[in-house]
């Protein structure tokens, strides 16, 4: 948040310059505003991308991580639970409870198929490893007859 002094113009312009910079970087996202944005920690190591990822309150049963298209989705449910002889009215509620969720690109230098994945702590830690480098695959050229090409095209 940027601030000035306490002359009442610029507390004004302390208000509009917060708003517009949060907006830009997203600060209003309403994923943003859930659950600390499940903010997210990626680490390379060695033969492996390490995404660590808070989810404080979350139980275990309740997260699910899954690749689709090229997309690596981790979602989660935070319920309310109600404490026993909770008594008055909230006067300010900031937890947020309900579904989240957050996608991450995969490139294809990535083995989607060997996730590893710990939940401990409030902390999703997912291990998704490189895929091995081979070798330039030489690719045999066909005369059109014998090729699928030429059964296809007649």
């Amino acid at each position: 948040m940027i601030k000035t002094t306490n002359l009442p113009i610029l507390r004004e312009q302390d208000r509009f310059f917060n708003e517009v910079f949060s907006d830009f970087f997203g600060a209003n996202e309403p994923w943003t505003k859930k659950m600390g944005a499940m903010s997210t920690d990626i680490q390379e190591i060695h033969d492996h991308f390490v995404f660590s990822i808070d989810m404080p309150g979350v139980k275990k049963e309740d997260i699910k991580v899954e690749v689709k298209k090229g997309n690596l989705i981790v979602s989660a449910t935070r319920k309310h639970e109600a404490e026993k002889g909770e008594i008055g009215q909230f006067l300010r509620r900031e937890r947020s409870y309900g579904e989240f969720s957050r996608a991450f690109s995969l490139t294809d230098e990535l083995d989607s198929e060997s996730i590893e994945a710990t939940y401990q702590d409030g902390v999703l830690h997912l291990a998704v490893p490189k895929r091995s480098e081979k070798e330039a695959k030489l690719v045999d050229i066909k005369s059109e007859k014998s090729s699928l090409f030429g059964k296809l095209l007649g």
